[in-house]
């Protein structure tokens, strides 16, 4: 049987819900296991019953387990029962801080299908107002680009591609391509540094111009090729991950008094 260090009072259901999740992660627990009775667990961790539920709770929303009253809390497989908000857990080696490159490598691999998939919905549907607004997007990241401003780069590239993808006319897929930024925001880079270092590129590596290039090709209807520069942009991430350090880009230093 698992055992669980006390948590600190500070956050005590989501320190709980981690470690449990960690135990499901490395098969402390297995699908089909029950977890000890919420009173022993409590225990464990030190926290009270209520705490505990809570954090129970999370983890049958994450599709991880299926409390019944009077049977106890059963371990469930999560590629059976999982949900897609799992992925920000999953890029975090059980039991650690440290990103797990492969798994990294995995979301990306399925962020680029998915979102090639909206971008044919964005070529067959958007309209002369849309790639307007696209081009006027594009041209701010520009801007943010000769000014260095580093800060102010990251909120206009994510202002673009909210913008390409409004475009789909489909509540749905923007939500989509929301949900994969917040993954990647929430477990590959929540300090910002991978974002920071990747939109950073933009000045060497002429991948505004790549961005211009899927505008062209979404006026011209041709999703072959916007898909392709869209999968050229996202396939660069996981090099980056591997690449990030603990230390920002030199040029995060030019950042305006504006930027938050």
């Amino acid at each position: 049987m698992a055992r669980h260090e006390k948590v600190d009072k500070e956050d005590l259901s989501a320190r709980v819900a981690r470690q449990l999740r960690s135990a499901i992660f490395t098969g402390a627990y297995l699908p089909g296991d029950l977890l000890p009775p919420e009173r022993e667990l409590a225990q464990q961790f030190g926290v009270d019953r209520h705490t505990l539920r809570s954090a129970l709770g999370e983890l049958e929303q994450l599709g991880l387990v299926l409390r019944r009253q009077g049977s106890g809390c059963r371990v469930l497989d999560l590629r059976e029962t999982g949900t897609i908000d799992l992925i920000k857990y999953l890029v975090v080696k059980p039991g650690t801080t440290a990103i797990d490159p492969d798994m990294v490598g995995q979301v990306m691999e399925v962020a680029r299908v998915t979102l090639q998939g909206l971008l044919g919905l964005v070529v067959a549907r958007a309209d002369p107002d849309d790639l307007a607004a696209m081009t006027t997007a594009v041209d701010a990241l520009g801007t943010s680009v000769d000014a260095g401003a580093l800060d102010v780069m990251v909120r206009a590239e994510r202002h673009f591609f909210r913008t390409v993808f409004r475009g789909s006319h489909s509540l749905v897929a923007e939500l989509l391509a929301n949900t994969f930024d917040q993954i990647f925001d929430a477990a590959i880079d929540p300090d910002g540094m991978v974002r920071l270092r990747w939109d950073d590129l933009l000045v060497s590596s002429g991948r505004l111009d790549t961005y211009r290039g899927v505008i062209s090709a979404i006026s011209r209807g041709d999703h072959v090729e916007a898909g392709r520069l869209l999968g050229d942009i996202v396939g660069t991430i996981p090099a980056v991950v591997a690449g990030t350090t603990t230390a920002p880009p030199a040029r995060s230093r030019r950042r305006t008094a504006s930027a938050g």
